[in-house]
C-alpha cells in the first residue's frame, strides 16, 4: 500500500511538472505531386518541460514526435516513408518570454529537408511552388473563411470548399476555430491550401518568428513555417486542394 501511496505522488508530481508546458503540433507541409496524388512532409509532435514547470525562466522545452513522408488521400495523410524519429530541445524559458525564444523550425527543418529529397525520388514526382503566405493578426483578414460549429463537429467553409474539421475539441484548449496561419501552394492550374488552427488567439506572436515564416516560404526547399502553441494547446494544420 505504502508502494502504491508512493507510485501515486510521483505521477502526480510529474504531471504538474509539466503541465503547463504540454503542447501538441500536427503539421502538414505540401511538396508537389506525383500525378494527382498530393506528397507531404507530415509531423505529428507534442512537448513537454524537462525542467521547472514553465513559470522558472530555467524550465527547459522539448519537442518530441515523428517526421513522414505521407500523401492525402481525401481528408487522411498515409504515411509512405518514415524520415525521422524526433527529440530535440527548442529552449531555455518560461511562459513570459516563450514566444521570443522558442523556434522549432530549426529542429525540424532538416527532416522536412529530407522529406523532400525522398520525394523527389519518386517517378513522376513535380514540385509545388509556395505563392502566398499569411499570418493572421487581426480577425478581420480572414473573410474568405466561415465557421460553423456544433456540438460534435466543425465545418470550415472556403470558397466552394467545405472541411470537415477533426478534431474539433482538444482538451482544456477547447475548439480550434482560430485560423492562425494560411499557407497557398500552386502547380500548374492547381492549388493547395493550408490552413493552420489553433485552440488560442496568437495574434501578439514574436515579429520576428513571423518574418522568418514569410522568408523561408520563398522556396519548397524552405518552406517550413512555425505557429507556436500555448499551454495545454494544439496547433494543427488542415489541407485544402482546389
Amino acid at each position: 500500500m505504502r508502494l502504491l501511496f508512493t507510485v501515486i505522488f510521483c505521477f502526480i508530481n510529474i504531471a504538474i511538472s509539466t503541465a503547463c508546458c504540454t503542447a501538441g503540433k500536427y503539421s502538414l507541409f505540401p511538396l508537389g505531386y506525383k500525378q494527382d496524388t498530393l506528397i507531404v512532409a507530415e509531423f505529428s509532435m507534442s512537448r513537454t518541460c524537462e525542467k521547472g514547470n514553465g513559470a522558472n525562466p530555467s524550465s527547459e522545452y522539448y519537442w518530441r514526435g515523428t517526421a513522414n513522408l505521407s500523401y492525402i488521400n481525401a481528408d487522411t495523410a498515409v504515411q509512405i516513408k518514415k524520415i525521422d524519429s524526433l527529440s530535440f530541445k527548442d529552449c531555455t524559458c518560461n511562459f513570459k518570454n516563450f514566444n521570443r525564444k522558442s523556434s522549432p523550425t530549426k529542429g525540424l527543418l532538416l527532416a522536412y529537408q529530407k522529406a523532400l529529397g525522398e520525394a523527389n525520388k519518386i517517378e513522376g514526382f513535380v514540385e509545388l511552388v509556395p505563392v502566398s503566405y499569411q499570418y493572421i493578426t487581426k480577425r478581420d483578414t480572414i473573410s474568405a473563411f466561415n465557421f460553423m460549429n456544433t456540438d460534435t463537429s466543425s465545418v470550415l467553409y472556403y470558397k466552394e470548399k467545405v472541411k470537415d474539421l477533426v478534431p474539433v475539441n482538444w482538451g482544456s484548449c477547447g475548439f480550434l476555430t482560430n485560423i492562425q496561419e494560411v499557407r497557398i501552394y500552386e502547380l500548374g492550374d492547381r492549388r493547395v491550401l493550408i490552413v493552420n488552427l489553433n485552440c488560442s488567439d496568437l495574434s501578439t506572436e514574436s515579429q520576428n518568428m513571423i518574418s522568418e515564416n514569410f522568408q523561408r516560404f520563398n522556396s519548397v526547399s524552405t518552406a517550413i513555417t512555425d505557429t507556436p502553441t500555448r499551454w495545454h494547446g494544439l496547433s494543427r494544420d488542415y489541407v485544402i486542394e482546389y
